[in-house]
C-alpha cells in the first residue's frame, strides 16, 4: 500500500565517481523530506543498473510512513552531508550535476535535469517524458542523457560569472554579468525601482552612454497591456521612431517591447512575478544614431543578457537540512 501522495520524487546526482539516488518521502507537515536510504551506482553508462536502482528507489517511497524527524535532526544530519566529500552546500552544487525523476499516480515518469547555478539549480534543462510501462533500461537511458545534457552545458558555462540578485518577492534571479570590459558594475543606480545597473563607459569617458539593468517597471503599475506600455515609453523618451510591443517566450519573460528615436533606444522583456510585482529586463542606448556600430554590438549583446536570466530555486533536499 502507498502510504505516500502524488507525485512522488526521486533526487538524482551525478558527481564525484557516482551517481546517487536519494528518495524523497512525505512528511508528516505536508512536505518532501530526502530519505537517508540512498542508492549509490559507480558506472555512468551502466543504464539498465540506474534504472534498477530508481525503480528500488520508487519502492522504498511507496513502503515508508511519514518521515517524522525535527528541523533539528534535518539541518545537523542533512543527507547530502551524508554522501559527499564536502564540507558545505556550495561546494556540493559546484561538484554535482542534478537530475530528477518525477512519478505520477497514473505511473508516467518525467525525468528532467536542472541548471547548475553558484547557488543551487534552477530551471528544467532538459525532460524527458517516459509511459507507465518504461523499463529499467528506459528509464535509466533517460537519466543519463538529460545529465549529459546539463554537463555539457555545466562545462560551457563554468568559465562564466554569474551574478543573483534577490528581488521583491524575495525570489531570485541569476544571470550572466555583461562580457564587456567598458560595462561598470553601477548597482541600483541610486534608485527603488532598480535592483541591478550595468553602465557602460566607452575608453577615455567619464559618462554612461547604455545601460544594461533588471528593475521592476513601476512607470507601468504592473499593466503589460501593448497600449499601456506605448503610451508609457512615448510618455518618458519622446515621440518614438520606432515602436513595437509583442508577446514572447524569450528565457523567462513573456513581453518585448522596443522603441527607437534619436534619444535612445529601448530594448525591454518583462515578467508578470505577481498581480502587483513586474520584472523588466531593459537595455537603453543613448543617441543611438551617433554611435550605430556601438548600438548593433550592445543590442546583440543585450539579447543574450536577457536570455540568461533564471529563475533560480533551491533544490528540493533543502528540506532536509
Amino acid at each position: 500500500m502507498n502510504m505516500q501522495e502524488y507525485p512522488l520524487f526521486i533526487d538524482i546526482y551525478k558527481g564525484e565517481g557516482r551517481i546517487l539516488i536519494i528518495p524523497n518521502i512525505r512528511h508528516i507537515g505536508g512536505f518532501s523530506v530526502n530519505s537517508h536510504n540512498t542508492f549509490s551506482i559507480n558506472i555512468f553508462s551502466d543504464s539498465k543498473t540506474i534504472g534498477q536502482a530508481v525503480f528500488n528507489a520508487l519502492e522504498y517511497i511507496k513502503n515508508s510512513p511519514p518521515d517524522t524527524s525535527t528541523p533539528y535532526d534535518r539541518q545537523t544530519h542533512p543527507v547530502w552531508k551524508e554522501n559527499t566529500k564536502y564540507k558545505s552546500k556550495i561546494s556540493f552544487y559546484k561538484n554535482n550535476h542534478h537530475a530528477t525523476v518525477e512519478i505520477y499516480e497514473n505511473g508516467n515518469y518525467d525525468v528532467y535535469s536542472l541548471y547548475r547555478y553558484d547557488d543551487g539549480y534552477g530551471d528544467i534543462a532538459k525532460k524527458i517524458a517516459l509511459p507507465s510501462n518504461a523499463t529499467a533500461d528506459d528509464i535509466g537511458q533517460a537519466i543519463i542523457e538529460v545529465l549529459e545534457h546539463v554537463e555539457q552545458y555545466n562545462n560551457v558555462t563554468a568559465k562564466e560569472t554569474y551574478q543573483t540578485i534577490q528581488l521583491l518577492d524575495n525570489s531570485t534571479i541569476t544571470f550572466t554579468i555583461p562580457d564587456d570590459v567598458h560595462f561598470v558594475d553601477s548597482e541600483d543606480s541610486g534608485a527603488f525601482e532598480i535592483y541591478q545597473c550595468y553602465s557602460y563607459i566607452p575608453k577615455n569617458g567619464n559618462e554612461s552612454i547604455a545601460e544594461f539593468y533588471l528593475g521592476i517597471a513601476s512607470e507601468l503599475d504592473c499593466n503589460l497591456s501593448p497600449e499601456n506600455i506605448c503610451n508609457c515609453l512615448v510618455e518618458l523618451n519622446g515621440k518614438a521612431d520606432r515602436l513595437k510591443v509583442e508577446n514572447v517566450e524569450y528565457g523567462i519573460f513573456r513581453v518585448r517591447a522596443e522603441m527607437r528615436n534619436k534619444s535612445v533606444h529601448k530594448i525591454s522583456y518583462f515578467l508578470q512575478m505577481a498581480d502587483d510585482l513586474l520584472l523588466e529586463c531593459g537595455m537603453e542606448v543613448h543617441q543611438p544614431n551617433k554611435r550605430k556600430k556601438t548600438d548593433e554590438k550592445l543590442s546583440n549583446l543585450f539579447e543574450q543578457f536577457a536570455l540568461s536570466c533564471k529563475k533560480t530555486v533551491s533544490p528540493q533536499f533543502s528540506a532536509s537540512q
